[in-house]
């Protein structure tokens, strides 16, 4: 029977991570261990809910004389426990495993790692909620920028502080500058627009700010002295714009210098990049 319950504890608990435990990374490892260890119904051998039964039992012999015998449910219980042991210190790198040296239980090994890296996932929990609300685009593209953003929210989930969906909308609308502002009275005139909505939104407008960054107007000006000569040279003020920035507004401003006389006025597509990847 015994020996049944071990296979079984094995079987079920199955190979640690590959990504071993590290002073960095116990976030990333703890939503690793954590669904293994959940699936195979050993959580109260962690918390020491599930704690020993007695080793021994009292029983009486033919002689009516009390002796002591094995526990069968100790058995069965020690052989889980010390495959979550085993499972617990085969995933803990070298520098983390003096640790654990002398714990003997699942629940000893389990709060020497708590303990371990309770202060340090503090301090990790409230950097990645400044990274939020600190981070911007500014020039990132939009899958990078949004991409960060997830992984910060990933990494707050795993560390127990989940980010929902709306509150993780919040802090990337946040993160964009005012060329995004009617985008975001959209998105905010509809509460109801999901992420993945808001972020399908934001992609291919991304694109477009790209596209209009590439178009360039150009308008040709004349010095005012030199107006009578047919043959004066053109002095060129090249103006880099947005696409739907009003060129009549470059050319009034140009029109006020009085050093030059408007003479020709081009927009001209200088050069058109069209990248599909934001």
């Amino acid at each position: 029977m015994a020996s049944s319950s071990s296979t079984s504890a094995a079987a079920i608990i199955g190979a640690p991570p590959a990504t071993k435990l590290t002073r960095a990374n116990f976030m990333y490892w703890h939503a690793q261990v954590l669904p293994t260890l959940r699936g195979a119904r050993v959580m109260g051998l962690l918390d020491g809910s599930d704690s020993s039964p007695p080793e021994v039992l009292e029983a009486e012999d033919e002689n009516k004389k009390k002796v002591s015998i094995p526990n069968p449910a100790y058995d069965t219980w020690i052989t889980r426990d010390q495959q979550v042991v085993s499972f617990l210190v085969n995933s803990l790198s070298e520098e983390v495993l003096p640790h654990v040296f002398g714990c003997t239980h699942a629940s000893d090994v389990w709060r020497a790692l708590q303990e371990l890296y309770t202060s340090q996932s503090k301090s990790r929990v409230s950097t990645l909620r400044d990274s939020l609300t600190s981070t911007k685009k500014q020039d990132m593209t939009a899958q990078q920028f949004i991409t960060k953003m997830k992984g910060y929210a990933s990494e707050l989930s795993a560390a127990g502080k989940p980010v929902d969906d709306d509150e993780l909308k919040d802090y990337i609308l946040n993160g964009l500058d005012g060329n995004f502002n009617a985008l975001a009275a959209a998105i905010n005139d509809v509460p109801s627009t999901s992420l993945s909505d808001m972020c399908s939104q934001l992609l291919p407008c991304c694109n477009k700010k790209k596209l209009m960054k590439d178009i360039k107007c150009q308008v040709c000006l004349e010095d005012e002295d030199e107006v009578s000569s047919q043959d004066a040279p053109k002095k060129k003020l090249s103006h880099g714009g947005l696409w739907g920035s009003n060129p009549q507004d470059f050319v009034k401003q140009a029109q006020s210098r009085k050093a030059f006389h408007l003479v020709e006025v081009k927009i001209v597509v200088i050069e058109l990049k069209w990248n599909a990847q934001v």
